[in-house]
């Protein structure tokens, strides 16, 4: 997906000065791009398993002209700015960045040494002490993300079957207290939802079609869900919509979900996360397993596709993975993600359980790997998700019947297929690898 974050800190420097975003997840070659553009000031952003490679980066950046600044933001440098105390970079952002970027280059600008507050820390003069309850938003309704600068990726960002999509948040944080997530400890708990005006008035100015909007819940407040609806419609704007919610979101509000269909609803991301009570329970996911069940029905009674989203704890067993594949094979579910249970830090789970991890290399905490002990035999977990997908997605039965109710076309079909073997044969090579390394 595209880089949202960037943009949004980008759009405000435009009028002043000359900016560029690199994608490096897309192009790799950072230093020609420094040799071409001769940049003052570089600013990245990482999750906790990118910080490894961030660090890297700053090193290379400094390596090449000691002169440029460097500055950090994203979750875990606002969650864990320690970890950057003795980096190469110069200036790190905690939460919200847009006003805090600009005001840091408008400062150095002028000439002036920043002052190191804790949402702005320089770290060549290091302070931080961590405050109760602080906050780290700030409104930025009126900011439009600069998009023109990533255009040249676009049709690098696709999701799933959604082809040139375009990426848009209208909310920060969750009230809700799941103990594997770090956005609602990010956001102190707290939730921030754009009104519906600008939301309306951001989506009028993407071009494209295709939209993934990447709040956590999105129907969370069904006023606001409504409302933006409603004046979609109103102006006859009509794009297709991937939005991530709570199964009981959708069953509870069954006429927004409706409402959003009217104005091109095409996907819903449904974190049942867990198929047992007491795994919920454990999670703190304040939900049951039948509220997925039903919210599937309902979207696929209204012709809406559904992704599944499942997390695997690293404490199953065969059993366990043999019960979870009849349980997505008995749902109406059109597609399925697998994710390995990981206690990142900033989490619940992170503080109930970092005595257990079984490595601390920051990259490994990519939800693809697991950080804690498998019950089983690492090459044979890595072989049960491996098998799990391939029945759920790729097994005759399992495909007919995914056609059948994910309504896709035959060159699509024929592109999912490609897909999940992809990932089939991800986790089969991650098998053999393991077995090879307990082997060796």
């Amino acid at each position: 997906m595209e880089p949202l974050a960037l943009e949004l800190i980008a759009a405000p420097l435009l009028q002043n000065h000359d900016v560029r975003i690199v994608d490096l997840k897309i192009e790799g070659d950072l230093t020609s791009e420094i040799i071409r553009f001769k940049p003052d000031l570089v600013g990245l952003t990482a999750y906790t398993m990118e910080v490894p490679e961030v660090l890297a980066i700053a090193n290379t950046i400094k390596t090449l002209s000691p002169e440029i600044v460097t500055v950090i933001g994203g979750f875990h440098a606002t969650m864990f700015p320690d970890t950057f105390r003795d980096s190469r970079f110069d200036f790190l952002i905690r939460g919200r960045g847009e006003f805090q970027f600009k005001k840091l280059i408008e400062t150095l600008e002028h000439n002036k040494c920043p002052v190191s507050t804790n949402r702005c820390i320089d770290l060549n003069n290091y302070s931080y002490i961590p405050e109760p309850n602080e906050l780290i938003w700030e409104q930025t309704d009126t900011i439009l993300p600069a998009r023109n600068l990533v255009e040249r990726y676009r049709a690098r960002y696709n999701l799933g079957l959604m082809d040139r999509c375009y990426s848009l948040k209208t909310s920060d944080g969750c009230p809700f207290k799941c103990v594997f997530c770090n956005v609602w400890t990010y956001y102190g708990g707290k939730y921030y939802a754009s009104p519906a005006p600008a939301v309306v008035r951001e989506i009028e100015s993407i071009s494209g079609d295709n939209i993934i909007i990447v709040d956590d819940n999105f129907l969370f407040q069904p006023k606001r869900g409504f409302e933006i609806a409603r004046r979609l419609e109103q102006k006859g704007i009509r794009k297709r919509y991937f939005i991530q919610s709570r199964p009981d979101t959708i069953v509870r509000h069954h006429e927004l979900v409706e409402a959003w269909k009217n104005v091109g609803l095409t996907m819903v991301a449904l974190g049942l996360d867990g198929f047992r009570d007491n795994e919920l329970e454990r999670w703190q996911k304040h939900s049951h397993p039948e509220l997925g069940l039903k919210a599937a029905s309902i979207l696929n009674d209204l012709g809406i596709q559904s992704l599944g989203e499942f997390i695997i704890d690293t404490d199953y067993d065969r059993n366990d993975f043999r019960q979870l594949g009849r349980f997505i094979n008995k749902s109406k579910l059109t597609l399925v993600q697998l994710s390995i249970l990981t206690p990142l830090p900033g989490t619940i789970l992170y503080t109930q359980r970092r005595h257990e991890l079984t490595t601390n290399d920051l990259a490994k905490f990519n939800i693809d790997y697991p950080v804690l002990p498998t019950r089983l035999p690492l090459s044979s977990f890595f072989n049960a998700i491996a098998n799990l997908y391939w029945l759920s997605y790729i097994y005759p039965p399992a495909l007919l019947r995914r056609l059948r109710l994910g309504r896709f076309s035959f060159l699509k079909s024929l592109k999912g297929f490609f897909l999940v073997s992809l990932i089939v044969t991800h986790y089969k090579l991650q098998s053999w690898r393991a077995l090879f390394n307990r082997l060796k």
